[in-house]
Formats: structure tokens, C-alpha cells, sequence
């Protein structure tokens, strides 16, 4: 069967569209519970010695993009994203000026479909690219999840997962606990923190240890690109936003937590060369 030139253009764009379209990520839309949210978006984190130089680049904040990442973190712990009653569940929305990310609220249900009362507001991306064989965050900056509202924080805590991929479950550890202790807040990282093979030159690793930090470490990477991650924003807004006496406790297996305004901030999983603790 012979195809006349527009079909065959036609099938050509349709074959590039199947292998390198974004997708839709639907972790908010499926999940019922906070365990199921955070493992969803566990399949998502972009994986080690993804990026190149010019992919690593493509996913970085562009023009103002951070200034409205780190406003949007402040707008989720001030306000509300409880639904008002009658209005029905809440649907995420783009972020203006971020389109590759949504914020909406999240309500827990049980296996009845009916709700549990636990609410939750969510930043999130919205894509995931697809290469070979594998789907992950288009930008890889991570995620931020807060009380519903302002007033259901029990406990000024704020929970953190720098090293999702790397130190396997640790985003689930967090947020679990940021769940069952009515913390304040919850944020991990995107990215495996060997996502970008290239020797960061802020902090350097200390003598014997198995491998140097990256650029994509967003617990070693304080001056540089760490100045741009999804976990830097986070930290620093939420620590602004809370009482004087916030504590930070961050999911992380090793290396130095620099967030002068928390604190407290503990690594709960300390691991010494060729032994975890």
C-alpha cells in the first residue's frame, strides 16, 4: 500500500508525538490516600544519568519561574485548599506563570470512596517526558505538600526527602510521618541525586567517599544549582513562614543540612562508609 506524502508526514509526526510526548501524570486524580500520592509520584523521579547538559538546562527554572515556585509555597501554607462545602472535590489548577505545574487539594477516602476528613494542598508537576522505556517528572524539581489548612497543623514540623531513588522509600518514611504527626509540611526532591553526572563545585565530598556530589544532590549543593532546586525554595519558604521555633527533620542519608532559620534539622537514616546505622 503506497501513502501519499501528506499521510506519510502525517504518520511520521505521529510517531515522533508516541516517542517523545509528555504524558499526563495522574497520581492527584488516582490516589486515594497519602501513601498512594507519594508512591505515584515515586515512579516518576527522574532517573540516574538522565541529563546531558542541554536536558539538565531545558529542566532548570526559566525567567521568573522560581520567584513563582517559592510564592506558590507560600500562597499553600496561608491559605486554604479544603473545598467549600457544596462546592465539590477540588480540581488542581496550573500554576500561572509555572505551566508545568498544578496546585490543587487532595482529601484522603477510604476503600468506601467516602472521606476520611485528612485534606492536604499539593504542588506537583503535571508531565512526565517518556524515554527509553521510562517516564519521569518533565522538570524533576520535586513536589510540596501542606495542610489543607493553615489551622490543621497540630505540630510545627516540617518533613524532607532530598534523596528520593538514591536512598530507596525515604519520601514515603516522610511523608508518612508528616501525615500521622499533623506536621506542617512535607517536600522531596525530583531527581535521582545522581540524575546529572557533573561534580558540583559548591561543596566537595570528603576523602573516602564512594562517589562526589552532583549537581542534581539537593543535599550537597547549597551555592549552585542547589539555589535553584525545587528543595532549596521549599526549605527556605516554609522555614520563613513558621513560628521561630520550627523544626526540620529531613530524610537523608548522610552529608550536612544547611537551613540556618530551622532549628532543629536531623537526618533520621545516618550511614557510615559501607554500613548503615
Amino acid at each position: 500500500m503506497k501513502l501519499s506524502l501528506l499521510n506519510a508526514t502525517f504518520l511520521a509526526l505521529a510517531l515522533s508525538r508516541v516517542a517523545f510526548a509528555d504524558g499526563d501524570i495522574p497520581c492527584l486524580k488516582d490516589a486515594r490516600s497519602m501513601t498512594e500520592l507519594v508512591s505515584c509520584f515515586d515512579r516518576y523521579i527522574v532517573p540516574e544519568a538522565t541529563y546531558d547538559s542541554t536536558s539538565y538546562a531545558a529542566a532548570q527554572p526559566q525567567g521568573n519561574e522560581a520567584n513563582v515556585w517559592t510564592n506558590t509555597i507560600n500562597n499553600m501554607l496561608s491559605t486554604s485548599c479544603i473545598p467549600t462545602p457544596g462546592s465539590g472535590p477540588s480540581e488542581p489548577v496550573p500554576v500561572d506563570g509555572l505551566n508545568d505545574f498544578q496546585v490543587g487539594g487532595f482529601g484522603e477516602t477510604d476503600e468506601t470512596g467516602q472521606p476520611t476528613g485528612r485534606y492536604f494542598c499539593v504542588l506537583s508537576e503535571r508531565f512526565y517526558k517518556s524515554s527509553g522505556g521510562k517516564e519521569y517528572f518533565k522538570r524533576g524539581w520535586g513536589y510540596v505538600i501542606t495542610v489543607g489548612q493553615p489551622q490543621d497543623a497540630q505540630r510545627m514540623l516540617h518533613f524532607s526527602a532530598p534523596h528520593p531513588s538514591a536512598d530507596e522509600h525515604t519520601p514515603l518514611q516522610a511523608a508518612v510521618l508528616f501525615r500521622n504527626t499533623w506536621a506542617k509540611s512535607f517536600v522531596t526532591s525530583g531527581r535521582h541525586r545522581a540524575a546529572y553526572k557533573v561534580n558540583n563545585t559548591c561543596i566537595s565530598a570528603p576523602a573516602g567517599a564512594e562517589e562526589p556530589y552532583y549537581v542534581t544532590d539537593a543535599s550537597h549543593n547549597v551555592v549552585c544549582s542547589f539555589l535553584f532546586s525545587s528543595i532549596y525554595h521549599s526549605e527556605n519558604s516554609l522555614a520563613r513562614a513558621f513560628p521561630p521555633r520550627v523544626r526540620c527533620y529531613s530524610q537523608l542519608a548522610t552529608g550536612q543540612w544547611r537551613m540556618p532559620e530551622c532549628l532543629v534539622c536531623l537526618s533520621s537514616i545516618p550511614r557510615q562508609k559501607g554500613k548503615t546505622v
